[in-house]
């Protein structure tokens, strides 16, 4: 039995001077300074009046709690690695005396429920008997549910009326809607550490509902929530109680109870392979397509969906995948690698780029600060690893653009994808046509706007109107800009060749402006050169 020092001071309470250079000190017992053997004890927590204090160098690296009967050495509140409470006022000494017997009590209350949980967990107990014997001493229902929030086992829930959530939950089985919706949002003064208690407190439930996550590793498994409905829950024996509750029926659902509902069932571990490039093979990723029965329509669309780092927690991970499921009705809902992975399908391609299909999707991920890729369509399972791959390289290719848009098209990130890979072997400014780079000397030499006029150009397919009205200069003026532009490189600008070229410019100028590069102008020494075009002299 163990204690943290931290769990005996409030730093609320401004009557008492606190100097805990080593918080997380394991205290495994107390005892008053008079008459304590010498040296004092790092891992024992010693109270007493200031004048009980033995020599200075006897009572560092410890712990006290001391009444201020006279004055203290100042060689003491200096040292490093004594943690110490000190108050002037006997009133709160003796709070703090009390608050010491109280945490120590419980503590030994926790390990022997401790003692009787891991009992049960060697004999081979369910988790519901687990839940009894919490029960029996915490008196509040309790609830297991799974990871998106549909109920798995109650106990002590019976008596529990007039709360529509808590009625909902047990005669459906699982949270209504409006609960997912509020769970979705950004828990206030939630902890980061997400293995942690929280506290939900809604506006739409009667009583609190706290709720714990119930973790075997850094894998969320589900939630055991207990109900503050026979009552109140205490700050201390309590919570202790319930954290340890969480710990052991961890034990117990990874052994069964969890399987059912968390992990992967056959078809899905399937697919997670398929994905992961564990099954390649075509002829067998049909035949156990036809196994496990998929009916995708003739299209089909892999979705990536990620969480802001910052606000990534377990629980709000797959809560969100439920949301997903419930708004949207998707079949295929993954999770690989820290990511929701949706295969969607349909019978009509042109329903991915609809804003029918995109907007709802859109107003969910903006609401949980989360973004998505999606992938060019394709027709058969044996694809799905390619295309998976192509949603993910949509994320990277949007960090390297800094692209904040929240829906990421593989189909618009095709040439930058070519390119940024072609970038890891050549210098980019190679595929740059030379008579670019002289108009671009020229402009900053004469203010002149030749390469803008030419990219401009060229995007209006060599319409001299389309170009003028998207410039908004006067036609003449366009068409002045064109024969100087002729003149000056000597191209043919009916030449498809060239043309290509130009437009390749263009898309390497604009990476190399996104990405920051330095000298997007000045060609390489090691790039190679490139290849006479048709019309170039």
């Amino acid at each position: 039995m163990h204690v943290y020092f931290s769990r005996f001071y409030s730093p609320a309470r401004k009557e008492v001077l606190i100097i805990n250079p080593e918080p997380s000190r394991l205290i495994v017992g107390h005892e008053p300074l008079r008459g304590a053997e010498l040296p004092l004890r790092e891992d024992i927590l010693y109270h007493g009046n200031v004048s009980d204090l033995p020599d200075i160098s006897m009572a560092s690296h410890t712990n006290l709690i001391l009444f201020k009967d006279q004055e203290v050495n100042p060689v003491l509140l200096e040292r490093h690695r004594t943690n110490i409470i000190l108050t002037n006022l006997e009133e709160g000494y003796r709070r703090a005396i009390k608050d010491m017997h109280h945490i120590f009590d419980t503590q030994v209350q926790v390990s022997n429920f401790a003692s009787e949980l891991l009992i049960l967990v060697q004999d081979g107990a369910k988790t519901e008997k687990m839940l009894e014997l919490g029960y029996s001493i915490l008196g509040n229902p309790l609830f297991i549910l799974d990871t998106s929030l549909c109920l798995l086992h109650s106990e002590g829930a019976e008596p529990v009326e007039e709360d529509p959530v808590i009625e909902h939950l047990l005669s459906e089985g699982y949270m209504p809607e409006q609960f997912l919706e509020e769970v979705l949002k950004e828990e206030n003064n939630a902890p980061s550490d997400y293995k942690t208690l929280i506290i939900w407190e809604k506006d739409f439930l009667k009583n609190r509902l706290i709720a714990g996550r119930i973790m075997r590793g850094n894998q969320l498994i589900g939630f055991l929530k207990m109900f503050e409905r026979n009552r109140p829950i205490t700050d201390v024996f309590d919570i202790e109680i319930f954290k340890v509750l969480c710990q052991y029926v961890a034990l117990s659902m990874g052994n069964g109870l969890s399987e059912r509902f968390n992990n992967p069932n056959f078809s899905d571990t399937f697919l997670l392979d398929v994905i992961g490039r564990k099954i390649t093979d075509p002829a067998i990723i049909h035949r156990r397509s036809g196994l496990y029965n998929f009916k995708f329509q003739d299209h089909m669309v892999v979705i990536a969906i990620e969480m802001d780092e910052r606000l990534r927690k377990p629980d709000k991970f797959y809560l969100l995948k439920q949301k997903l499921q419930s708004q949207f009705k998707y079949d295929t809902q993954l999770i690989y690698k820290d990511r929701i992975i949706i295969i969607d399908d349909s019978s009509d391609i042109s329903r991915f780029s609809s804003p029918q299909f995109l907007e709802p999707l859109r107003e969910i991920l903006e609401t949980n600060a989360c973004r998505a890729a999606m992938s060019l369509p394709f027709e058969s399972l044996d694809e799905l690893s390619a295309h998976y791959e192509q949603a993910i390289v949509s994320f990277r290719i949007a960090d390297k653009l800094k692209c904040a848009d929240t829906i990421l098209h593989y189909d618009e990130h095709i040439l930058n994808h070519m390119l940024l890979h072609f970038k890891e072997v050549f210098d980019l400014r190679g595929l740059i046509i030379p008579c670019i780079a002289d108009l671009h000397d020229l402009d900053i030499q004469k203010g002149s706007e030749f390469v803008k006029t030419l990219f401009c150009y060229v995007r209006h397919s060599q319409d001299i109107t389309a170009t003028a009205n998207a410039m908004h200069v006067h036609y003449n003026t366009l068409k002045y800009r064109i024969n100087r532009i002729r003149e000056i490189t000597g191209v043919d600008l009916e030449d498809p060749e060239v043309i290509f070229r130009i437009m390749l410019a263009e898309r390497v100028v604009r990476l190399l402006e996104q990405t920051e590069e330095d000298s997007m102008w000045q060609r390489s020494a090691t790039a190679p050169p490139p290849r006479k075009v048709v019309g170039q002299t």
